[in-house]
Formats: structure tokens, sequence, C-alpha cells
């Protein structure tokens, strides 16, 4: 039986139900002034393959909501309000926060994004309010480390208690068998068809944003273009579409790689990935940075992972 790295009790992701594939890419943190909505023109949305897209919201609410939510807009919304003490830019009080996230709910925002510290409270601020074709996310950071499966099951559960549709969990990595952690959450959850984002920072979480669609993450997160990371491992929509062909990544993708430290500069991702494309074998080539080839080694060793370099 296939296991996600590391692990030795969930169900392999070969078993689950169908994952990221076909679903959603987001472009993240698109200002409402550039979003598609406020300037007619979705083509460079299309043309990098998003399917949704993160809207920012910065100083003035009231005034951005009706641009970046405007009708008819062609590609979902999730609208965002982050406070500074969550890495965002708004120092003020929850209250008048809470008010623009509502405020977009009823201007047909498909998704909105809360912070799992202030959860409870937000839901006792809509008091029912929400509507249902709006789906929330709540989200929890962990910007120092990378729990146990344990310890992220258990934030699961509580973050589903709060009421959330969609459960958000970034953490952080300080070696990449970090993100076998959450590959394990990811099928685990998949398979009790509890939806969730689940991604690993900086750049030894990088390869979370890519192989969380074989263990059925909802969605993943990129940039527009170079320079526009909301994160320094964010990769770009064009790379994950052409580069690393995230769309057609599955149960059954097998994970090759190269290993190093250094190794973004590396050109092996690109050239065998075209390889793998050019004869129709369902597998994908990253890369991977690793300070420890032993513990990566041992940690990587289910038959999914298939061969390193």
């Amino acid at each position: 039986m296939r296991v996600p790295p590391g692990s030795h009790a969930y169900t392999s992701a070969a078993e689950l139900n169908a994952p990221l594939r076909g679903k959603l890419i987001c472009c993240s943190q698109v200002p409402p002034a550039t979003a598609p909505s406020a300037n007619g023109d979705c083509s460079d949305f299309y043309a990098g393959g998003v399917a949704v897209y993160s809207g920012l919201l910065w100083s003035t609410p009231c005034r951005d909501l009706p641009v970046l939510l405007a009708q008819p807009r062609s590609l979902p919304v999730i609208v965002t309000y982050r406070p500074n003490w969550e890495g965002g830019q708004y120092a003020g009080e929850d209250e008048p926060r809470f008010e623009a996230l509502l405020l977009a709910m009823e201007l047909g925002a498909e998704y909105v994004d809360v912070e799992f510290k202030v959860a409870d409270k937000f839901m006792k601020y809509l008091s029912g309010k929400k509507p249902q074709n709006c789906k929330l996310i709540i989200s929890a950071y962990d910007y120092k480390t990378t729990p146990s499966v344990h310890e992220l099951l258990n934030l699961v559960a509580q973050i589903r208690a709060t009421g959330a549709d969609i459960v958000k969990i970034e953490t952080t990595a300080a070696d990449i068998v970090d993100t076998s952690r959450m590959f394990q959450v990811l099928a685990h959850c998949h398979e009790k068809q509890v939806p969730i984002i689940g991604l690993v920072r900086k750049e030894h979480g990088f390869i979370s944003r890519i192989i969380c669609a074989k263990y059925g993450g909802y969605l993943t997160f990129a940039s527009l273009e170079n320079g526009k990371e909301s994160t320094t491992e964010q990769p770009t929509v064009a790379d994950l579409i052409n580069k690393y062909k995230i769309r057609q990544i599955g149960p059954d993708t097998k994970v090759f790689g190269i290993i190093g430290n250094p190794v973004s500069h590396s050109k092996s991702p690109i050239v065998q990935n075209q390889a793998f494309r050019s004869v129709g074998f369902d597998a994908v080539f990253l890369p991977f940075l690793s300070d420890d080839l032993v513990q990566f080694l041992y940690t990587f060793s289910a038959p999914d992972y298939a061969g390193f370099r």
C-alpha cells in the first residue's frame, strides 16, 4: 500500500478520491485596482491558468470591495483583510474588519478568509448572516515550526469546530522532511472529505506548493509573475502550469527529483518534466532542498517517491 512520506498509518494518496487535478490555482494577493473585475481584462489570469484569485483589502474596504467584486465577474474571489498580527496591514479593531468581510459576503464573494485566532468572535459577529453561496476559509499559521501530525490533526478539528467550510493551515519548514507531516494531514483529511488547504512556508517547503495536488489539497497559491510573490517560496502560476503541470498531478503520479543545497538553480525540473510529458509518463520532477540526505531518503521512501539524483 502506498502511503504519504513518513507515514505508516494513513491511507495512500492513490486510494483517495479525486485530488486537486483540474481544480483551483489561486493567484495570491491581487490588489483591487488590478483585479480582473476592475479592468475587465482576465487574459493574464486565464492565460496563466488561474481558477480563483485572492483579493487583498488594505485601508479602504468600502471603496475597494465594489470594485473587487463587480459583476459580471469571470473568476471567483477569496477576500482577505489580514490584520498586522497575522502578517497583514490592518492595525485597527476587529469589528470594522469584520464589517468589511460581511460586506464582501453580501456583495457576492465566493470565499472569505478569516484567521483562526478570531474565528469564534467572527462567527458571533455574523450571527448566522453568512450567505449560503459564500465559503468561509478559516486560516491558522505557524511561523516557526511544523507541528506533529497529531497536533496538526487536532488543529484541523478545532478549525472545523468554528464552522469553517474550508480548513487552511500554513506551517514553516526548518527542513524539507517537515513537509511530509503536512502531506499526511492532507491525505487523512481528503479521505475524510474535509476540504483543506495545507502548505509549508520557506524554501524547504517549496515542494508542498506542488505535491499538495497529489494528496488532495483544496488549492495552492501562486503569483501571477515573478516579483509579486506573497511569500519567498511561492511559485508563479506559469511554473505550476507549464513547468510542473500541476493540473495533471494526481494520486498515482510518481515523484522524482534532484537533491541538493542549493538546488533552486537546477534546470533538471524543466528538462525532466518535459521528457515525462513527451512519453506520457505520469510523473513530476522537483527540486528537493535537503540539509540531511539520510533523513530525507528515510522520510521519502514510499514507492511513489520513485527516484532521486
